[in-house]
């Protein structure tokens, strides 16, 4: 990463730190990004870990657990991730879009390379060009068929609800609601 760069994301980390000096952030998928950032030196490890927590301050209007701390979302970890990671491991246009028409055809049904080429106009090569990134960033999982020795693959939205509704809230409560007893 350039110098110039990781100057400024240092200057901003340091800056949000100082606008919200004891409000804390969790984490809740850091378990799946160990592998991006195995790409990383152990300092680009931590100013990462300080730019979500940064980016989290910044989108987590709402976002409270019990503890009131401000949870992560995808989002959130998508952002840092093209705010840190090197150009050839960043989602473009052309990959957001092709995730896109990949999750509008199959929704939450799984496909092959061969749908997919077939789906997308593509060639082998420059589909697994294009999934690299997405099965890096989780936006797509590589499954195995129990009934084929095809792999497949399964398309993740990227915007997923990260707290319940107050209906689903209110839903909850009502399916715990045993009723009056009587003594």
């Amino acid at each position: 990463m350039k110098s110039t760069r990781r100057l400024l994301l240092y200057r901003i980390v340091r800056l949000i730190k100082e606008l919200y000096p004891n409000t804390s952030t969790q984490n809740p998928y850091q378990e799946h990004q160990a592998q991006i950032l195995a790409y990383l030196d152990t300092e680009e490890q931590l100013l990462f870990s300080d730019l979500l927590h940064t980016i989290t301050l910044l989108n987590g209007q709402g976002r409270l657990n019990d503890h009131n701390e401000m949870i992560s979302s995808r989002e959130d970890l998508l952002t840092t991730f093209q705010l840190i990671l090197p150009k050839e491991l960043q989602l473009t246009p052309k990959i957001l879009e092709a995730h896109e028409q990949l999750l509008k055809v199959y929704q939450s049904n799984p496909f092959t390379y061969i749908e997919a080429c077939a789906r997308l106009r593509t060639s082998k090569s420059t589909l697994k060009r294009l999934l690299k990134p997405l099965l890096l960033y989780g936006l797509i999982i590589k499954q195995k068929d129990d009934n084929s020795t095809r792999t497949q693959f399964q398309a993740i939205a990227i915007h997923q609800k990260t707290t319940p509704t107050i209906f689903d809230e209110a839903h909850e409560e009502w399916e715990d609601y045993k009723g009056f007893v009587e003594f």
